[in-house]
């Protein structure tokens, strides 16, 4: 949700993008439907996502799915703490000698190590 400005989603929407490869109608979809609103509701218990409840065939769906300022703040924490994560993996394979070729690395990063091929210049 907080790669897209302003997108707002529904819980069909989520489903079939989390799932691209789920067919629409089979017993898999199903499940994949319930997992989804499952997860949409942990998010909104958290003060994550908020939006409009509804109830439909499927049972109860949501609509105008929209991160809070507390679901915007934990994102950002969120690829943030990824980022980090990315770049102690990256030097820790730079110290065990794994060929620089190998070793994806943040552009920063891979300047600092002297690294010539990195995420940003592949």
């Amino acid at each position: 949700m907080n790669q897209v400005a302003n997108g707002t989603y529904d819980s069909y929407t989520l489903a079939w993008k989390l799932n691209p490869t789920v067919q629409v109608g089979t017993p898999s979809a199903a499940a994949v439907f319930a997992e989804t609103r499952d997860a949409t509701q942990r998010l909104i218990a958290r003060d994550l996502v908020r939006g409009g409840r509804l109830t439909g065939a499927d049972g109860v769906y949501y609509k105008k799915l929209k991160l809070t300022t507390k679901g915007e703040r934990t994102a950002i924490q969120q690829q943030e703490l990824i980022q980090q994560q990315k770049s102690m993996k990256a030097v820790s394979e730079f110290l065990q000698g794994k060929p620089e070729a190998e070793i994806d690395a943040p552009k920063p990063l891979a300047e600092f190590l002297g690294i010539e091929k990195h995420a940003d210049k592949k």
